[in-house]
């Protein structure tokens, strides 16, 4: 079997076989992955470094040495988050086109490029972040209002916040086909990738959070042994760029995921 290909088992997405698949495509890609992800993690090192040097970092107080007024660091934030988004979909767009079309669908060197194709998968994405954050809202201010204090209402924001942590993977899941689409130029609405991923809504959220749960068990084993040897107090930029790295090898297994996904329910290429 050709590495990251997924052999045909009906309309079901078999969840251990494409994650080992995306893993052994990532592997076996990993040259790509240093040529295409050096962009991605040399800017967010940047902002990130950047930031801890201002003392813009998320958790910084204004009477904290170092710190600066809420507005600044607000409008700080949210620029580099544009940014960081922006630099994840250029290269979700690369990797995508290289899963699905090839090398010479992503050309030489860094891959670099800022064409309508980035901007809409840049748009799209906040599209869906939008969407969420508007139902999350909705949700709370409904449960706030069916109980407006005492223990029942952090009880019920409790199960907001369950629930939002439930609707990511699961939304990413279903919403996935449309980035893949995006990525190689093709054309697929809300309402036709949630039609392809029917009745694989579970698998497909129990992927997205396997491969979350690695990630988060990878970056804490890290932290830990960053820790306990000193390292995050010795070498903190050594670290942010080791976090980095970590989160850049993730991502490019989500990516990897989403495009065998997409090769699989719309029959796209091979």
């Amino acid at each position: 079997m050709v590495a990251g290909q997924i052999q045909p088992a009906g309309d079901k997405v078999p969840i251990a076989e494409t994650l080992i698949a995306a893993v052994r495509t990532v592997v076996a890609r990993r040259a790509d992955l240093l040529r295409l992800g050096l962009a991605l993690v040399l800017v967010v090192f940047f902002f990130g470094a950047l930031g801890r040097e201002r003392g813009l970092n998320i958790g910084t107080t204004p009477g904290q040495a170092g710190a600066v007024a809420s507005p600044a660091r607000t409008l700080y934030t949210l620029v580099i988050m544009g940014l960081d988004t922006l630099f994840i979909s250029i290269f979700a767009v690369l990797w995508h086109r290289l899963i699905l079309l090839g090398p010479n669908s992503v050309g030489g060197g860094l891959g670099l490029r800022v064409g309508t194709r980035e901007l809409l998968y840049w748009g799209r994405m906040w599209l869906c972040v939008l969407i969420l954050v508007m139902v999350a809202g909705a949700v709370a201010v409904v449960a706030t209002a069916l109980y407006p204090s005492g223990k029942a209402k952090s009880t019920a924001l409790g199960v907001v916040a369950i629930i939002c942590i439930v609707a990511v993977p699961y939304c990413c899941g279903r919403w996935g086909p449309i980035f893949a689409a995006t990525a190689i130029d093709q054309e697929l609405s809300f309402v036709r990738a949630w039609r392809v991923t029917a009745g694989n809504g579970g698998r497909l959220f129990g992927i997205n959070l396997l491969t979350g749960l690695g990630w988060l068990a990878v970056a804490s084993l890290f932290h830990v042994v960053a820790l306990g040897l000193g390292l995050t107090a010795a070498a903190p930029y050594a670290t942010l760029f080791t976090t980095d790295v970590i989160s850049c090898v993730a991502l490019t297994v989500l990516v990897t995921i989403n495009a065998l996904v997409f090769r699989r329910l719309t029959g796209g290429p091979v």
